[in-house]
């Protein structure tokens, strides 16, 4: 008997050790984590051995290899991806040198991955001419590629436009071209502004004297364009083209019938994803205007909000020019001094460029890299289209 005993004790010993471990290695792999619960209520002398529950948060950063800091401590580099963290909130930072430092409050939730991508602005980010023969008026198209421009300057006068694509862009670039070049009959670099269709197939050009030039993209550039004294039909026109455009994109994906109409209307601008829109709410009994922005993506990430109040202004402040960043997750903001970016979320604004920007535009160019505006910085000199780096 005590032969049976002494050979059957280190197999059970053997057994309850390899359950213990796998069930250890289980719970480890589901999210568990032990730990020490110390007494706070002063009934207890002795700490308990409790098993929690934890989360993950999988942070990156654009540029990468920026430092992680978790409550002021510094865990890791980015890209990486935490585990082990107890349900609850944390206040994350981003900092790499030579950018802004990125920085907010991020919640934490158990058996969850939680994402954070960080936009990293350049501190003081160069800028760069992109034309130097002057520019009278420029646009983007609404698909983003094309970057038309009125000038006086180019080998030949006229309506241009730049091809903008994922690879840097400079004063060099070859990758212009002209859209409208100016005749005996139609001056186009001495237009007021431009405008694109719906569709980037036309071009609307305001001359100073209340005429009106649609350009035909089909066409080639020595083209004769439609004239107009009026051009109310033709927006009319492009109206009913955004409404198609607009309704494609809320028949698509799924969208609360409450919010489609705010969804179709002429205040909500969509973003390049396809998945968000920018509403400008200013029908409210308070003293603001708020911008609003709506995520519809599928599913919706954890700790993202479908609906988010991004900016409120005073109503009687004169608002900036909104436009869509490039990601679909930031707003650009711009007005005549000014050129600032900002999560949809509404945290971490940064100002990208202080100083003089012509008729309050500013457009992201593909890769995210670079803002788009135009400028002069004296008095007496051509405005000119600039480059602002981001990163």
């Amino acid at each position: 008997m005590k032969v049976f005993k002494k050979k059957i004790l280190p197999i059970l010993l053997t057994l309850f050790t390899v359950s213990f471990l796998t069930i250890l290695s289980l719970l480890y792999a589901r999210g568990y984590r032990i730990s020490l619960d110390n007494p706070k209520d002063g009934n207890s002398i002795e700490p308990k051995i409790v098993v929690k529950k934890t989360g993950i948060l999988a942070v990156r950063s654009i540029p990468n290899s920026a430092k992680i800091y978790i409550d002021g401590k510094l865990v890791d580099i980015t890209d990486a991806t935490l585990s082990s963290l107890a349900p609850g909130k944390y206040q994350i930072r981003i900092q790499k040198e030579g950018f802004e430092v990125w920085e907010r409050e991020v919640e934490v939730y158990e058996d969850l991955v939680t994402d954070i991508t960080a936009l990293l602005v350049l501190k003081g980010g160069g800028l760069n001419p992109l034309t130097n023969n002057g520019v009278t008026d420029f646009e983007l198209s609404k698909n983003g590629e094309l970057l038309a421009y009125l000038s006086k300057g180019e080998e030949k006068p006229g309506l241009w436009a730049i091809q903008l694509s994922n690879s840097p862009i400079n004063i060099f670039q070859t990758n212009k071209k002209a859209l409208a070049l100016d005749s005996p009959g139609f001056t186009y670099s001495s237009a007021a502004s431009i405008q694109w269709s719906p569709d980037d197939q036309e071009i609307l050009v305001k001359m100073n004297d209340a005429a009106y030039l649609l350009v035909d993209l089909s066409k080639p550039p020595t083209q004769v364009p439609q004239s107009f004294s009026n051009p109310t039909q033709i927006f009319e026109k492009w109206a009913t083209l955004q409404y198609k455009n607009k309704k494609a994109i809320v028949d698509a994906i799924e969208i609360p019938e409450t919010l489609k109409v705010l969804a179709m209307s002429d205040k909500s601008m969509w973003s390049p994803d396809g998945k968000k829109f920018w509403f400008f709410d200013d029908n409210t009994s308070t003293d603001y205007t708020y911008i609003q922005v709506y995520n519809f993506k599928e599913p919706l990430p954890v700790g993202e909000k479908v609906i988010n109040e991004t900016l409120k202004y005073r109503k009687d402040v004169v608002l900036p020019n909104i436009y869509w960043y490039s990601d679909s997750e930031h707003l650009i903001l711009a007005d005549t001094s000014s050129i600032k970016i900002i999560n949809i979320d509404g945290f971490n604004m940064f100002e990208l460029f202080s100083g003089n920007v012509i008729d309050s535009k500013a457009y992201p160019a593909p890769a995210g890299d670079r803002i788009i505006i135009s400028s002069k910085f004296k008095s007496d000199a051509p405005q000119n289209l600039y480059t602002i780096s981001i990163r």
